[in-house]
């Protein structure tokens, strides 16, 4: 009877140990082939805020590089133009100092003329010397005025290329088609802020945001603040979006109006200390045909002061194949009538890029 509750209890130990081996097994075969079985446990909304997620970030890594690129391309141009700076410093350098150079060698000169022309109690005198001197003193003088004239004109060559204080009037089409740019100035009006600072002593900025002449409210206007107010300029910015009027719905056709809101940049409250003044228009169209002539007479007669300039940046390229050639030929002509810059920002220039190579190529 002990033997064969002995041969039971052995029994049930190897059944227990089979069991517990088996369970091993299959928990550590399931552990190996989690990774291979198909999630079934996301539904199908988290999925999609997967996707739009992933989307969000993409399009948040494709700004990222298309600013890079732009400030590197405006870091070239910065680059370029203070090698040129540094180049006119040091030839100016040069000038004035053949330019003292010239003046010591005249007043010697002069000197010596004077004392050569003095009577003398001898009779004899060196008219061949006196000849000499007065040549001399004439190739001085001509030398004096060279330089001279050198010297106003590299000085004239690095006021301008240094710069001074000057203002910026954006000019944002708000349409539905711009929602990359509006989204862009948001991020990047701060930047922009910043790096105008470092170039100038004083920078002011004001938005003109437009749309369409069918909206209630065409415009939306930011006056010209100074830098040091960028919280005010960024809370209007944060308030604008594609189509924000009521009527939006309305406009059906590509033409925007680009020329009331030159016509309202030109106008806005300008610093009296800005020697430089920039409009630059940002749209992916032209203005309505019958408004063209007026727009870029208004932006001719606003660049025949010196230092003024209006600049245009063609933002994306329209569906349209007629509105695309019209809004190229439009803001080519309105850069020229302005004597500012056409920007080609369709393949994605960023806002920062766009507006810093619009006021340094001018």
């Amino acid at each position: 009877m002990r033997l064969r509750r002995r041969e039971i209890n052995v029994f049930s130990m190897s059944a227990l140990d089979l069991f517990a081996s088996g369970m091993g097994a299959f928990i550590l075969l399931t552990v190996m082939a989690l990774p291979f079985f198909p999630n079934t446990g996301d539904s199908e909304e988290r999925i999609e805020e997967v996707k739009r997620e992933l989307a969000s970030a993409q399009e948040e890594r494709d700004a990222a590089r298309n600013q890079a690129s732009s400030l590197e391309r405006v870091l070239e141009e910065l680059q370029q133009g203070e090698s040129i700076r540094e180049a006119l410093e040091a030839a100016l350098t040069d000038a004035q100092a053949q330019l003292s150079d010239a003046d010591q060698r005249l007043r010697e000169l002069e000197e010596a003329l004077a004392e050569a022309t003095k009577p003398k109690p001898e009779p004899v005198v060196n008219d061949q010397r006196e000849r000499e001197l007065e040549r001399e003193v004439a190739e001085a003088k001509k030398q004096r005025d060279e330089a001279e004239s050198r010297a106003r004109s590299l000085e004239q060559a690095l006021a301008k290329a240094r710069m001074p204080d000057l203002d910026v009037v954006i000019c944002l089409d708000v349409t539905a088609s711009m929602t990359a740019q509006i989204e862009g100035l948001k991020r990047e009006i701060a930047v922009l802020a910043r790096i105008l600072d470092s170039l100038t002593p004083s920078t002011g900025i004001g938005v003109v945001a437009f749309g369409d002449r069918r909206w209630m409210e065409p415009m939306h206007v930011q006056p010209i603040v100074p830098t040091s107010r960028i919280r005010e300029l960024q809370v209007f910015v944060n308030r604008l979006r594609p189509n924000m009027d009521p009527n939006a719905g309305r406009n059906r056709d590509g033409p925007e109006a680009v020329a009331t809101a030159v016509e309202r940049a030109v106008d806005l409250n300008w610093r009296p200390e800005s020697e430089r003044r920039y409009v630059i228009a940002v749209t992916d169209n032209a203005a309505y045909p019958s408004r063209e002539a007026v727009a870029i007479q208004v932006a001719r007669d606003f660049a025949s002061a010196e230092g003024h300039h209006v600049s245009a940046v063609r933002a994306n390229f329209t569906q349209v194949q007629s509105d695309r050639q019209a809004a190229d030929r439009f803001l080519r002509q309105l850069a020229q009538a302005g004597r500012g810059q056409f920007i080609d920002a369709a393949g994605g220039e960023s806002m920062i890029g766009s507006m810093l190579l619009a006021i340094i190529g001018t």
